[in-house]
């Protein structure tokens, strides 16, 4: 599995929660490090109502386009605030990392350098059949649009 992007959505500039750069590679070929900053403009999640709406898209011909159908989409979840700092999930490390374990999510930037997390995350996630698997992820507090990312993932067989 490659991580091939991970970032803000296209045409999402003015959100709350911006990610400034995220840059990936793998690394030792059982870990992925990266680069990443962010930035919360305005307190968020004050209100404990934040929910995550996820899509996912399977593209067995990676080239193109046109072959992606949706697996899942915009399938929300509620409580996040609740989820943020609970142990074994796959975003733990990150959450950790990004010091967003909790809500309400105070105004300020934070950047990470050669953040470096393992492959065994990858245990938490149900086995993707080889593809270009596209995600968006999008977080609404308040029913209002305040964070949308991007993840591209490349699975090949071994």
């Amino acid at each position: 599995m490659v991580i091939k992007k991970v970032g803000q959505c296209e045409n999402e500039t003015n959100l709350n929660f911006m990610f400034n750069y995220v840059k990936t590679a793998t690394y030792n070929n059982d870990q992925f490090i990266a680069n990443y900053s962010y930035t919360i403009h305005n307190t968020f999640g004050k209100n404990q109502d934040v929910k995550l709406v996820v899509s996912a898209r399977q593209c067995p011909e990676m080239e193109n386009p046109d072959s992606c159908s949706y697996l899942l989409k915009d399938a929300e979840f509620k409580d996040v605030c609740d989820a943020l700092g609970m142990d074994n999930q796959i975003w733990t490390e990150f959450a950790k990392s990004a010091d967003i374990l909790k809500c309400p999510l105070k105004p300020r930037t934070l950047t990470r350098e050669n953040f470096v997390f393992s492959n065994d995350i990858l245990d938490l996630v149900p086995e993707l059949t080889p593809s270009l698997w596209l995600i968006d992820f999008k977080i609404l507090d308040d029913n209002v649009l305040s964070a949308c990312a991007v993840l591209e993932i490349v699975v090949s067989t071994i």
